[in-house]
């Protein structure tokens, strides 16, 4: 009996000696907790942020973020969400493990929307206004034909590129054989010249037939402009043989801007 007594006392002591323990090591975590919570309160400003793990930092680092989401796990200090708009400070890449596809597509309230800063406005290096509409000029009036070179009325354009070009021309003349100030004859030689600044770039050339409808022909040719000069392209033309026949309101001179 007494033996039992006795056992019964050192297993009683052992059962302090633990609860002694554990109470001091309750009343250190709740001390330690107070603290960190005094921490977390006057980081965030009225409540203490949540701590996470950061994988980033290594395992078992601790990291803390005031508007990390604790219902979803995510916080948007290091995370690009779908719902949170947040600021993208480092450069990020774009991939699929498995599937070549576009890095992303565009739903149906952002298709068509501008980016302000982000607006694409070079092709190849090309700023967009190297790529200039084509100017179609039609003449306004027929030209009476004489000997001597006559400018086409309204088969004209004037214009100063911001880069260097490439032009493509095409000259589309309409011969009125019956009109002018007398009907052109058989085999009466028609010249139609394209001119840029004053100098001949090429000429197209009819022939009259005698008859009493029209005749038109088709030329073209290829050159190349400066930055920052001016350029004048007119369409001109002559009767060498004679003051006879038209070059008709129909008459067209077509001119593609494209980049050198």
């Amino acid at each position: 009996m007494y033996s039992n007594n006795s056992r019964l006392d050192e297993l009683a002591a052992q059962i302090g000696v633990i609860e002694q323990a554990t109470a001091a090591a309750l009343a250190t975590m709740q001390t330690d907790l107070a603290e960190l919570r005094g921490v977390l309160v006057s980081m965030s400003g009225d409540a203490p942020a949540p701590i996470y793990v950061n994988e980033g930092m290594g395992a078992g680092a601790l990291a803390l973020s005031d508007g990390f989401d604790a219902s979803t796990g995510i916080d948007p200090a290091i995370v690009v969400t779908t719902d949170r708009a947040t600021v993208i400070r480092v450069a990020h890449s774009f991939d699929n493990e498995t599937t070549a596809q576009a890095p992303f597509t565009l739903g149906a309230n952002t298709s068509g929307q501008w980016v302000a800063g982000l607006n694409a406005d070079r092709l190849d290096g090309v700023h967009a206004a190297a790529f200039s509409n084509v100017a179609v000029t039609q003449a306004t009036a027929g030209l009476t034909l004489n000997t001597g070179l006559q400018d086409v009325p309204g088969v004209s354009v004037t214009f100063t590129p911001a880069y260097s070009e490439k032009l493509l021309i095409l000259a589309l003349p309409v011969l009125n054989q019956y009109a002018g100030t007398a009907p052109s004859n058989n085999n009466d030689a028609i010249t139609v010249e394209i001119q840029v600044n004053g100098v001949m770039l090429f000429q197209a050339n009819l022939v009259a037939d005698g008859g009493a409808g029209s005749r038109g022909m088709t030329r073209g040719a290829t050159t190349t402009c400066n930055s920052g000069t001016t350029y004048t392209l007119k369409m001109q033309a002559k009767n060498g043989s004679g003051v006879r026949g038209q070059i008709g309101a129909a008459s067209q001179m077509i001119v593609w801007r494209l980049p050198a």
